[in-house]
């Protein structure tokens, strides 16, 4: 069992009861979710609601659409390991995205990132449009379509096909605001192009138009609030300007690039110029694009600066309100904060999380994403949750409680924002009346955090998530490599082990000092740089 330092005393003790092994809290059912409903949708706005509702109306004209183009599907071929031999061979829009395969490991496959004509000959052979679960996603059907023509190993009978694949479901992708707007926006741009279908080609632009100018804020901020997404966004728009440039065809507007050129200089603050390393705030299912690898996204910024121009050095600090983040830039030393803002629905409940970095080491990082699909793995850790981010989670509780696997309900009330030279400042109210104001302070080689929280809970825990080493936890003070850390104003600390997901589809645990406190009040954790 720890020593813990309790009352000034080193003392042993017990952790209260939790949930190490974050499971996905139950969804809002009864009253609650009766009555947070109707905010929800209010909060979603009625241009989405529409378009779900189109995409609904539209869903058995879009079946139809998509009728078999001849060509038996190979249900024995690799393309479809993972997947239950019932859905190798449905209709596209019959494959469930949710049930128990982890649909999202099997699309990677079917991305054709580094494809040959070969490979991309044999899986066209064996995944005639439009069955099976590699035609059953609008977007991953654009991000296919991206790599073959990149590739320039697609006959024109399939970029047909990846463009009708698109069309169908348009109102669908439109209805999300998140990468799906923008990536099939891209892909029907550059299938029209490829094909010389100047009415696709048209629609395509103007749709990635209007998703560009909807979905990234003048900051820079990109509606999902993940920068796996952010990049994602970046490289299809770019390589769909670029066909376009390189076939003398209009571009986007000024407008429309100056947001792209504004959500480059974002992505650019958050990762490391010397090894590609970024912070992996929000849902992170380790995409990569054109043969990039995931852990490094200096190749993502080249080809975003090619097209949307170079990004400027980071400034000091910065606060980006619409994009929900704020950030200071100190040399080698970054800290970034997590901000309780939503203008579309938040991915994850992770406000006011932090991130230190020094130079290209993580000192206090984000757990990543496990998962999307617990059917696939119940024992998956939910790192979605509050309890997995570097913040105050109270009780058991997520910040906001989820209504489905993507949509929260009761969106947190925003209390202050603020950034300057070497302080940051975040607080919220959530929909149980409880708040947390944290305020940040860096100078030299220490950062100080303060964390204010009030309202009724029976515990409220601070976690920090550590990079992999030889930590210590003397009283209360922690020591390891890169940095000492105190946290003053505890019940109790813990140096512990959490789950943590070294990318999409593994995860095992990582060391973590937890912090704890019964009662309203504050506490402050000094982090020493070393």
């Amino acid at each position: 069992m720890p020593f813990l330092l309790q009352g000034g005393q080193a003392a042993r003790a017990i952790m209260p009861t939790q949930d190490h092994a974050l499971a996905p809290l139950p969804l809002l059912r009864g009253p609650d979710r009766l009555r947070l409903l109707p905010g929800t949708l209010w909060r979603l706005g009625p241009r989405a609601l529409l378009a779900y509702a189109r995409h609904r109306l539209n869903h058995g004209a879009a079946r139809k659409t998509l009728a078999d183009r001849g060509g038996a599907v190979d249900t024995a071929s690799p393309w479809f390991d993972g997947v239950p031999p019932e859905h190798r061979a449905r209709h596209a829009l019959d494959v469930p995205t949710g049930a128990d395969f982890d649909i999202r490991a099997v699309w990677e496959q079917g991305r054709l990132a580094d494809a040959g004509a070969a490979q991309a000959e044999d899986f066209l052979r064996a995944n005639p449009p439009f069955r099976g679960p590699h035609w059953a996603c609008g977007q991953e059907t654009a991000i296919r379509l991206a790599h073959l023509l990149h590739q320039g190993c697609v006959p024109d009978a399939a970029v047909a096909a990846h463009r009708d694949r698109i069309l169908a479901t348009l109102p669908y992708a439109i209805a999300q605001d998140n990468n799906h707007a923008i990536s099939e926006a891209a892909g029907l741009w550059a299938a029209g192009l490829a094909l010389d279908d100047a009415a696709s080609a048209s629609r395509g632009r103007a749709l990635l138009e209007r998703a560009v100018l909807r979905l990234f804020a003048p900051s820079g901020g990109f509606a999902q609030h993940a920068l796996r997404y952010q990049a994602l966004a970046l490289e299809l728009a770019g390589f769909a300007v670029r066909r376009a440039r390189a076939a003398g065809a209009a571009d986007l507007s000024r407008p429309a690039l100056a947001r792209l050129a504004a959500g480059t200089a974002w992505l650019a603050r958050l990762v490391d110029r010397e090894t590609g390393a970024a912070w992996r705030v929000g849902h992170d299912d380790s995409s990569a694009l054109f043969g990039s690898l995931p852990q490094d996204l200096r190749p993502v910024l080249a080809r975003a600066a090619a097209s949307f121009g170079e990004p400027p050095a980071p400034p000091a600090f910065w606060l980006d309100e619409a994009g929900g983040f704020a950030g200071l830039h100190d040399g080698p030393v970054r800290v970034f904060m997590r901000l309780p803002v939503h203008r579309f629905r938040p991915s994850q409940a992770d406000a006011l999380h932090l991130d230190l970095w020094q130079g290209p080491r993580n000192l206090l990082r984000d757990a990543g994403t496990a998962t999307y699909n617990f059917h696939a793995h119940p024992d998956a850790p939910d790192l979605a949750r509050t309890a997995a981010h570097n913040t105050v989670s109270f009780d058991d509780d997520d910040q906001m409680p989820r209504l489905s696997r993507f949509l929260y309900a009761a969106w947190l009330e925003p209390r202050a924002m603020a950034a300057s030279a070497g302080r940051l400042r975040g607080a919220y109210r959530d929909w149980r009346g409880r708040t947390h104001d944290r305020q940040v302070e860096f100078s030299g080689r220490q950062v100080l955090v303060r964390d204010d929280f009030d309202g009724r809970f029976d515990r409220a825990i601070l976690r920090w998530r550590l990079a992999e080493g030889d930590w210590r936890l003397d009283g209360s003070t922690l020591r390891g490599p890169g940095a000492a850390v105190r946290i003053d104003g505890a019940a109790g600390l813990r140096l512990s082990r959490l789950p943590f997901a070294p990318c999409y589809g593994a995860w095992r645990t990582a060391p973590a000092l937890e912090a704890w406190a019964d009662r309203p009040g504050t506490m402050v954790t000094i982090i020493t740089l070393q």
